[in-house]
């Protein structure tokens, strides 16, 4: 059944098990003789739709299940010049936009390059929040010998620009997408001059591939056709504008992966002699004082976060627990967030520190092929409880989330609600807090200052001291307060 029009879908292809059928002109199927097995599932497709899927119940000897379908969205344009004309060959890539744990995250979802009209076509889209950019022209190519001719140059680079034509991300229009929406948007790029870059991987291994992408700081990878000398790791990278930029390197070897990269000024002129090495991530160690006796397995989760918005790079957690040496695994260069998640003891986290950085209030920076000092956490007896009542219109609500952020205005922790709208806050550190309650599933960027803006005024503070234990009620605040 479509989940919008509620009408019928001829032709979807029905699975249960090994068993599989089309369904007729009225949507209908029947599956016979068939062993239900538990947490087994009817699954659905359907050209156009989204894949669909109900659990079947164990226990019935007949049942009748409905499942609903959701079109894909789609979104459809043109890329011009500043002069109007139409570009060909550009590549116009979507990201879904998803918010976890309280920041926002960007995965490519649905691509295409320009034809000769300069039209593109991003299909199979799910509802949600998507950013478009143009990314300009990319394209690879591996050879063995002298580089030749196989890539033409060009003597223009398109810049890369996120919809409504914007070269920041912060500054991106997010399109929301309804599902089966067709939704019509025109892009104006400008260009400049294009040069190119040569250079060499100094510990290249011959014939491993390898990836080459250039971006801005902070930016995603924009769009360059590059050329790679798989005998000897030399490489050509072209449509290049000038600026500042960040050439990135990733080689994978079966499970392992290598990165390298490297901050270049390319002028008017092409660039030579551009030379990278590639390291593996390193392990960084964590080392924790003042309650060797308490800590047991799952004593509290931490995790680090990258800063940095256009690596794509998932938060590395770990589970502190008693007689197991700590650690972060596989950490790559760059500038990370420390996330203490959850905490079960009975003190409270008075330090963190990293070579004498404070990382409660400054970013871990991990260099290239060397791991950081340990990370040492200092534990201090006396920690503050906070017991939170969440209401409603003066009423308990039975579902929320309480969200805790310390005096520069920094998440510090998230809790969920019972079904009484209560909750407790454990292990806090002596100093001030503010308190939002949200609804449960509220998706909100509440790690962006900018976006909790809008909810200040809603927020409670509260100064707790060390062994305090201080009973709270807040009100539920929606996502439209100002």
């Amino acid at each position: 059944m479509d989940a919008s029009t509620g009408l019928p879908i001829e032709r979807a292809l029905v699975t249960f098990g090994q068993a599989s059928q089309f369904t007729g002109p009225d949507g209908r199927f029947v599956f016979q003789n068939t062993e239900v097995r538990r947490y087994m599932s009817v699954a659905a497709l359907r050209p156009g739709y989204e894949r669909g899927a109900e659990t079947a119940l164990s226990n019935q000897e007949r049942q009748s299940l409905t499942v609903k379908l959701k079109r894909y969205a789609a979104i459809t344009g043109k890329v011009l010049n500043e002069d109007g004309e139409p570009v060909l060959g550009l590549r116009v890539q979507a990201y879904r936009r998803t918010i976890e744990s309280g920041r926002a995250k960007l995965s490519p979802s649905s691509f295409w390059t320009t034809d000769d009209l300069s039209s593109f076509r991003l299909a199979e889209m799910p509802a949600g929040q998507y950013l478009v950019r143009v990314m300009g022209r990319r394209g690879s190519f591996t050879y063995l010998g002298e580089p030749g001719a196989r890539i033409a140059g060009s003597s223009e680079a398109y810049i890369a620009q996120y919809y409504p034509g914007v070269a920041e991300q912060s500054a991106a229009q997010v399109l929301k997408l309804e599902s089966g929406q067709a939704m019509q948007i025109e892009f104006t790029v400008p260009s400049r001059p294009a040069f190119r870059i040569r250079g060499r991987i100094l510990n290249h291994v011959p014939y491993q591939p390898v990836t080459l992408e250039l971006s801005r700081r902070g930016e995603l990878p924009m769009g360059n056709r590059v050329a790679v000398n798989s005998a000897n790791g030399e490489f050509e990278m072209f449509d290049v504008p000038a600026g500042q930029f960040e050439l990135s390197a990733t080689r994978k070897i079966k499970e392992a992966e290598e990165r390298g990269r490297i901050a270049i000024q390319v002028g008017n002129a092409p660039m030579d002699g551009v030379n990278l090495t590639l390291n593996r991530p390193v392990d960084i160690e964590v080392l924790v004082h003042g309650a060797e006796a308490e800590l047991r397995p799952g004593f509290f989760d931490m995790a680090l976060t990258s800063r940095e918005r256009g690596r794509g790079d998932e938060p590395i957690p770990i589970s502190v627990e008693r007689s197991v040496k700590q650690g972060f695994r596989g950490v790559w260069p760059g500038r990370y967030h420390i996330d203490l998640r959850r905490y079960r003891g009975e003190r409270y986290v008075a330090a963190v520190t990293s070579g004498g950085v404070d990382l409660l209030h400054e970013d871990l920076t991990v260099t290239e092929g060397s791991a950081p000092p340990p990370i040492e956490i200092q534990l201090a007896p006396g920690p503050a409880q906070l017991d939170v009542s969440v209401l409603a219109g003066g009423k308990p609500v039975t579902s929320a989330q309480v969200l805790i952020f310390n005096g520069q205005g920094e998440s510090v922790r998230s809790e969920h609600c019972d079904s009484k709208g209560d909750t407790s806050v454990r292990g806090l550190a002596p100093g001030t807090y503010g308190l939002l309650a949200l609804p449960e599933g509220l998706e909100i960027e509440y790690e962006n200052p900018q976006v909790m803006e809008r909810f200040a005024n809603r927020m409670k503070r509260v100064d707790v001291r060390a062994g305090a234990k201080e009973i709270l009620q807040l009100e539920l605040a929606q996502e439209d307060q100002n």
